[in-house]
């Protein structure tokens, strides 16, 4: 296992050799280790598959405090490192993570709903993750090829002829590869290619994506108003396709930020 040391970019084992990172990354390990008082753990390690997703790293908050960012695959850790800062400096200035106190006597569905919550929420959040990860230079035509083959590996192509129970989970990963196309130079090919293969899935994420791109997520009000929306919608979506309601506490949500509820509007 590579352990890297933010500043000093210093990588123990493996003979001690040296790690560094792209400029934008470091300011980003430089900036969380004056307001933490400490310096993030960097645990990178695992192949270098040519494939990057979002499963490929993590952030966890010690007991003592101490941030820790594990990567299992090394394909570009600057990329991965600065997905999960992001995410935790976003954090860190208001942008919080929903809440979803569910107690039905299915703790499987609960824990359904809760995720597929989540994942709704974190396609908002990536609006902002990924326009700083262009802006600093961090992703170029490989790193969009990586990504993209990293939504696809997930993927099963649908087979109008024989539909399945997979619409869901298609449209939800779907809406979150949008977020990161639409910010690509030249989406159009993909976008093409996954109207072709995953026709109702795209459907479904398109509409959902809109109700991102037509309203600013730059604030945490203005994002927790759009995550709203995409819970109300998607709920809507899988009742049109026959699925049990989410039932997920939205307006409770949206206390959480805004307790006149008028946010969902903004």
């Amino acid at each position: 296992m590579l352990q890297y040391n933010g500043r000093n970019k210093e990588c123990k084992d493996e003979g001690n050799i040296m790690a560094d990172y792209a400029e934008p990354v470091q300011g980003l390990l430089d900036e969380l280790s004056r307001v933490l008082g400490h310096q993030v753990q960097v645990n990178a390690e695992g192949p270098s598959s040519g494939v990057l997703n979002h499963d490929q790293g993590d952030l966890t908050v010690n007991k003592d405090g101490q941030v820790v960012v594990h990567i299992t695959d090394t394909t570009d850790v600057d990329y991965t490192l600065s997905h999960e800062l992001v995410h935790f400096m976003m954090n860190m200035k208001g942008y919080l993570m929903m809440e979803m106190p569910l107690h039905s006597d299915d703790q499987e569905y609960d824990a359904m709903r809760i995720s597929t919550a989540k994942l709704l929420e974190m396609a908002a959040q990536h609006v902002m993750v990924v326009a700083w990860q262009r802006e600093n230079g961090l992703l170029n035509d490989g790193v969009d090829q990586s990504v993209i083959a990293g939504f696809e590996q997930q993927l099963d192509d649908e087979d109008p002829q024989h539909p399945d129970d997979m619409i869901a989970f298609r449209t939800l990963l779907l809406l979150d590869g949008l977020v990161y196309v639409h910010q690509m130079p030249q989406p159009d090919n993909t976008l093409r290619a996954w109207r072709n293969r995953y026709p109702a899935a795209m459907a479904a994420a398109e509409h959902l994506f809109g109700l991102i791109s037509e309203h600013e997520t730059d604030t945490p009000r203005r994002l927790r108003g759009v995550e709203v929306k995409l819970l109300a919608s998607f709920e809507q979506f899988l009742i049109d396709q026959g699925y049990a309601q989410l039932s997920c506490p939205t307006l409770w949500s949206c206390h959480q930020c805004c307790p006149s509820a008028s946010c969902a509007s903004n």
